[in-house]
């Protein structure tokens, strides 16, 4: 039985389907709305009476009539319904049940299991269909491939079937890559290829949780030196050729375990694996020679002298603050470096 949307609710029915020798081969699975249950109750109903469906742990399936009022006693009647692990409860007034009455309520109860059975005997029935045509599918088989005409004359059919399987193959794997593709394009920056904020936020969690547990890692912000200049002298393609030349320069001290991102602008983020403060200076001294260095190689860069720079801010993870806590500190810290001469880098 199925509730979790209310408006599909349904519950299902399953029965084994056999071959010819009796041995079981699958299961014929039938699907139907708890509306016929409810359908079936307001058939049932008598004035006074509340009828219940619970099923095998109590919960309730459908129910039709008054709710019992507690001040008023009711009696209540129990019965299994064939072929399933329901229960119909039955609940009325307590009163004395003529013989009439007591025979509608006995006539109700026995409609109801009958409902059960056709619901049991349709699946059946349906397994026994399915169960048949299997049968023909292996008798088939068999006759292709022992009989040379048959064979013969289905020939083009299965090779027309085969094409069509493997191109329906073909196009599954397509579908596969277009989804890798879109799924890694919602969080990679086109101008650069690095990751785009989404996609950084999402490794910085996981980098987080690796400094929770003692693994080093160090969060930091760098930000270009004179990018605006740059845009405004040479234009906004020679400023694409900046950003992209700033790119590689990371990349090129990058490491497998480093997380590396173009999270808006001009503006980058780093993670690295983090064993002291040395260590981080010296990565970023590499950085800013290797971003020079891919500057003076950029095609469109004969007589230029304004190269920009770069400026940085750096904070540890896993330090019991938030990520955007974290990311707030190293912002501090970069515009600290950018308003005390530019091109450097502040850890504290």
């Amino acid at each position: 039985m199925h509730q979790e949307v209310p408006e599909l609710a349904h519950f299902d029915i399953t029965s084994l389907v056999k071959d010819d020798q009796g041995r079981p081969i699958g299961l014929v699975f039938a699907s139907f709305s708890l509306e016929l249950v409810r359908a079936r109750l307001q058939l049932l109903h008598r004035d006074n009476a509340y009828l219940q469906v619970t099923g095998p742990r109590g919960e309730l399936i459908a129910e039709y009539g008054q709710t019992p009022s507690a001040h008023t006693e009711w009696l209540v009647q129990l019965m299994n319904i064939p072929n399933s692990d329901w229960t119909l409860r039955l609940s009325r007034p307590e009163v004395s049940l003529s013989p009439l009455l007591m025979g509608t309520v006995l006539a109700s109860i026995a409609l109801f299991a009958l409902l059960g059975l056709l619901l049991t005997t349709f699946a059946l029935r349906l397994g026994r269909i399915i169960s048949d045509d299997v049968v023909g599918l292996h008798e088939s088989i068999r006759l292709m491939r022992d009989d040379n005409e048959v064979r013969t004359r289905l020939q083009p059919q299965l090779e027309e079937t085969g094409a069509i399987m493997h191109n329906i193959c073909d196009l599954l794997d397509e579908v596969d890559e277009y989804q890798q593709r879109l799924a890694m394009s919602s969080i990679t920056d086109e101008l650069t290829g690095l990751l785009n904020r989404r996609g950084f936020m999402q490794r910085a969690a996981q980098a987080q949780e690796l400094g929770a547990r003692g693994v080093p890692h160090s969060l930091l912000l760098l930000d270009l030196d004179n990018f605006k200049r740059c845009n405004d002298t040479y234009g906004h393609g020679h400023g694409d050729q900046v950003l992209q030349a700033f790119a590689k320069a990371l990349l090129r001290r990058a490491r497998r375990t480093d997380v590396i991102a173009r999270i808006g602008g001009d503006e980058f983020a780093v993670i690295l694996a983090s064993d002291s403060g040395i260590a981080l200076q010296s990565w970023f001294n590499d950085v800013v020679q290797a971003f020079r260095s891919q500057q003076l190689a950029m095609p469109n860069n004969t007589g230029m002298v304004n190269l920009c720079g770069c400026s940085a801010g750096a904070v540890e993870l896993g330090i019991g603050q938030s990520l955007d806590d974290l990311f707030l500190l190293a912002d501090a810290r970069l515009y600290r470096a950018k308003s005390s001469g530019r091109g450097g880098l502040i850890e504290e």
